[in-house]
């Protein structure tokens, strides 16, 4: 979940048992072994192996056997990283309080190619990132959503999304579910915006829809139509009704 802090990462390092019982051997990676810190905020597998670790001392990437860090010195624009994506085009992108740092599978000449959000003259600081379906990259932060869009000469920008209903929230994750729906956690509760965009009030889900807590942490859309919801207080599975209004219809509480 984004925003806890993990004072280790555990990593399976065995193949798959041959019987449902085997007990698989589980080995912790901290800094001792060059993560570059136990403080992990974000963690990626991405579609060349690698995993991808950002904590708040920079960006760790493990193939396996060692880790390879980067940070300021290497073009990243701040040390703190928050949340990290693959699109499907195979780019990287990470939130950092800084902005946004693009790694693009083409390679090139630079490694990190940074961009700000900016509003009013000062910077914006992202935190949750995801790819829409449309292939825009759409950044949470506490003054709104921000989402790319690209010009004549193909630069990108983030500019203010029309969805202005957030501005003063604190957004912990973001989530696209498999209607087209775009769901928005924070710590007051859920927003979920229809397929048709702005045009559409969003429906706030809480305590009333089933979540057993409303500060959310994290979303997940599953393959069924689905979208599970961590918060503080439990875990929760919600469906869309049949008048469109989506609420739990599974409910595990924390002890």
């Amino acid at each position: 979940m984004r925003g806890i802090r993990c004072h280790a990462v555990l990593l399976a390092a065995s193949c798959a048992a041959a019987a449902a019982e085997t007990r698989l051997p589980i080995r912790a990676y901290t800094i001792a072994d060059q993560l570059a810190s136990d403080s992990v905020y974000s963690v990626l597998a991405d579609s060349r192996g690698f995993l991808w670790f950002g904590t708040d001392e920079g960006l760790s990437r493990f193939d396996g056997y060692r880790f390879v860090n980067y940070g300021l010195p290497q073009g990243l624009p701040h040390r703190f990283i928050e949340g990290i994506i693959e699109t499907h085009a195979g780019d990287l992108w990470i939130a950092t309080p800084r902005g946004l740092s693009r790694v693009t599978a083409g390679g090139g000449s630079a490694r990190f190619v940074n961009y700000s959000l900016e509003q009013v003259g000062r910077a914006i600081s992202p935190g949750a990132v995801i790819e829409m379906r449309s292939g825009r990259i759409l950044a949470a932060t506490s003054q709104g959503l921000f989402e790319s869009s690209t010009d004549a000469s193909e630069s990108i920008h983030f500019r203010e999304s029309t969805l202005r209903r957030l501005d003063g929230l604190n957004i912990t994750d973001l989530v696209e579910d498999s209607g087209g729906g775009l769901w928005v956690a924070t710590t007051t509760g859920v927003f979920v915006f229809g397929a048709s965009g702005a045009g559409a009030a969003p429906q706030k889900l809480g305590v009333q829809d089933g979540l057993p807590g409303y500060w959310a942490q994290v979303l997940f859309a599953d393959s069924r139509g689905g979208v599970w919801v961590g918060v503080r207080g439990g875990v929760a599975h919600l469906r869309c009704g049949d008048q469109g209004k989506w609420s739990a219809d599974q409910v595990w509480p924390s002890e």
